[in-house]
This record gives structure tokens, sequence and C-alpha cells, in this order.
């Protein structure tokens, strides 16, 4: 900063912003408490935007060594919508950001519920309740049991769930939330209920998730598969780089 003036060009090829971010968002929030512990850091992002010349900056969204999120194209895109008039730019509120990111992994939790009762495992020890022929005047009384406990086990799961579902439910029932732990606990229910609709739904989650595609990062790539606080990070990076 001393020599701006000899700086006439500088390139800035697939290098990260802080090097705390970097050890966040590939090994944890422990591994960025142990720099700050051992006093190690460094800061590319400052030094980036206060250099006075002209600037090329290189990266890569699928950088295995350098995440995206810690990458110092998405910490500049951030800074540069932080100078502009909130009705310059388009930016997520907290609530809206949270509901977006809750939402996205509520319907990721539903297409592999779906998904893991529509296994072939699955499908194989549902095949059990399939009815057995036997011979005239024999009864399958053990196939009998069990495909009636299985009934009655479906039954009881299958008005458990409509009873949640209509907000009906008695004693504690009536304010359980449908989340996804609830979609866990009612796996058969879901698969039932979403099995006309899956296809349509992966058509859309599909159509959001990969096409819509911020200088190589998708939706899908930002917040697919995260943790909330990380997901609201990779957010704020996905919508600045999208603009």
């Amino acid at each position: 900063s001393a020599n701006q003036d000899v700086v006439k060009l500088l390139v800035a090829d697939r290098t990260f912003s802080t090097l705390s971010n970097v050890a966040k968002f590939t090994f944890g929030a422990w591994a960025q408490h142990g720099l700050r512990l051992a006093t190690t850091h460094a800061d590319n992002a400052s030094a980036y935007l206060q250099a006075r010349c002209y600037k090329v900056l290189l990266c890569d969204p699928r950088d295995t060594t350098i995440p995206d999120l810690s990458s110092l194209r998405s910490a500049v895109a951030q800074e540069a919508l932080q100078r502009l008039r909130p009705h310059e730019h388009f930016f997520l509120e907290l609530p809206q950001a949270q509901r977006l990111v809750v939402a996205w992994e509520f319907v990721e939790v539903l297409l592999s519920v779906c998904d893991r009762e529509d296994s072939p495992t699955r499908q194989g020890q549902k095949s059990a309740r399939t009815p057995t022929i036997v011979g005239k005047g024999q009864r399958p009384e053990a196939d009998s049991r069990e495909s009636e406990e299985d009934t009655q086990r479906l039954v009881s799961s299958g008005s458990s769930g409509k009873e949640r579902w209509l907000g009906k439910s008695r004693s504690s029932e009536s304010n359980t939330s449908v989340d996804a732990k609830w979609l866990e606990e009612n796996s058969e229910v879901v698969a039932a209920c979403m099995h006309n609709q899956l296809s349509n739904l992966r058509y859309a989650m599909d159509i959001v998730g990969t096409k819509v595609n911020a200088a190589g990062m998708t939706l899908d790539d930002a917040i697919g598969g995260r943790g909330v606080e990380e997901a609201l990070a990779a957010l704020r990076c996905f919508t600045s780089n999208l603009q």
C-alpha cells in the first residue's frame, strides 16, 4: 500500500478472502477457532479492495482447495453490494433467508424419505405383505397374523399422520408441526401421499437448484446439504455473486 503507484496490474488467480474462512468452510468452525488461538490470520479481501490499479480476478466455483464460500470473489462481491444503496441491489433479509434455507432442507428431507421408501430394499420388505396362495383347506396363520399386524401398524400410522395434517390430534400432538423430524417419523405416510407428486417436485427442484446460476455456483451447490448457519452464509455469497 506504501508503493501503490508501482503496481499497474493486479491478477488474483483463484485465491481466498480470509484464511479463517478457508478453515471454517473446509474443516469446520473448530479450525477457525484454532487459527484464532494461534494468532494466524491473512486477509486478501482488504488488500485487494484497497489496491488502486487495474485488477483481474479469476475464480473457480468448483475449486477443491479454496471453497467458493471463502473465495476472494465472494468477499469482493459482498463488499461491492454493501457500498450500494438498499434500493440499488437485491438483498434477502435474515427472516426471508432463514425461511428459504429451512424450506430447502425440508424438501431435501422429503425427497430423501420418499427415495428410501421406494428403494428395492424397502420394496422387498413390503412384498412380505402380499397374499400367499396355499392349498385348499390350509390357512397360513403365521403369515395372516403378520399381515394383520402390518396392516394395523400402517393404519395406525396413517391415522396418526392424517390427524396431524388436519390439526385434530389430541393432547400434545395437537401442536405437532410438520418438519423434517416429522417426515422421518412418518415416512410411509409421506411416501404414500407424495407418490403422484414426486416427479413434478423433482423437476421444480432441478430447475431452481441447478439452472439458477451465480457465476458458476448453483443454488443447490450453495445451500444444499448444509447446516442452517453455513447455508445462510452461502446464500449471502450466492445472491452477491448473482448480481
